[in-house]
């Protein structure tokens, strides 16, 4: 099976870990040819070019900067890069026989790309991989609204999202309220293609030489061996309402307790 990744992830390498690096290494694992196409910003100096790594096709797609840059460059960068990728497709990718169309949200601007795909590969499937429910969240953290001038954009990404559902043969949501949520906000969408996938990852065990692998886990990371460890390993941004993690750590500062928050210990 040919199998085409659609992200805007940066996943130059395949080697390393991440819950899309390890997805396209299982496919591969299995036998299938992989092809990914994801943004490569024009700040690395690099053109669109396609080249193989680690068993997997990569084809990197110059665009404007779209991170760490000013508001008008991303903007217009997020425009863009949808007409970016499908010119990109159609120069280094017009021969393969694709037989899986994978996707991810964020972003929703993939619409031309996926039907431009599902024309020259009519028997192909197409999957969504449901990450972020988009515009809602945007709305949920306000910033944006459902009315106004700023209802305009909303109206604009939403009219995309629906446009995403209807195109995809499967949606895989993080989890069965995402399921829930999706389905009750969108009626047209049938049930049947909706259904639970989370994160994948590639579970790596450390090889641990005493007796009690937690006590050796806790010596590693200087943790008291008589209190309780909380761990959060997701992201951490506005969306986890970090001023009430602030709060709970604060709360809890002097009770001896561990959290791990992202890249360290408090």
């Amino acid at each position: 099976m040919n199998l085409i990744f659609l992200t805007m992830a940066t996943l130059g390498e395949v080697d390393s870990h991440g819950i899309y690096r390890d997805l396209m290494r299982e496919f591969r694992d299995e036998g299938h040819e992989v092809y990914i196409v994801f943004p490569r910003e024009r700040r690395t100096g690099e053109r669109t070019h396609l080249y193989k790594t680690g068993g997997v096709h990569v084809l990197a797609v110059r665009t404007l900067n779209l991170q760490k840059t000013n508001v008008i460059e991303k903007g217009v960068g997020q425009v863009l890069v949808e007409t970016q990728f499908k010119q990109a497709i159609k120069k280094h990718l017009a021969n393969i026989k694709v037989d899986l169309i994978l996707y991810s949200t964020p972003p929703i601007t993939f619409p031309k790309v996926i039907e431009y795909l599902k024309s020259t590969n009519p028997s192909a499937k197409t999957y969504l991989l449901l990450k972020d429910i988009f515009p809602q969240n945007a709305v949920d953290l306000g910033l944006i609204s459902t009315t106004g001038l700023k209802g305009m954009l909303y109206k604009f990404f939403r009219k995309k999202e629906k446009k995403l559902y209807a195109l995809s043969d499967h949606i895989g949501c993080m989890s069965p309220a995402n399921v829930k949520y999706l389905l009750a906000h969108n009626p047209e969408i049938a049930s049947d293609r909706v259904e639970v996938a989370p994160n994948s990852l590639e579970l790596i065990v450390e090889s641990l030489e005493s007796k009690d692998p937690k006590e050796e886990i806790m010596h590693k990371y200087g943790l008291p061996l008589d209190k309780p460890v909380f761990i959060y390993g997701g992201n951490l941004g506005k969306p986890q309402g970090i001023p009430f993690l602030i709060q709970c750590l604060d709360a809890n500062a002097n009770r001896g307790m561990s959290f791990c928050c992202g890249r360290g210990w408090y």
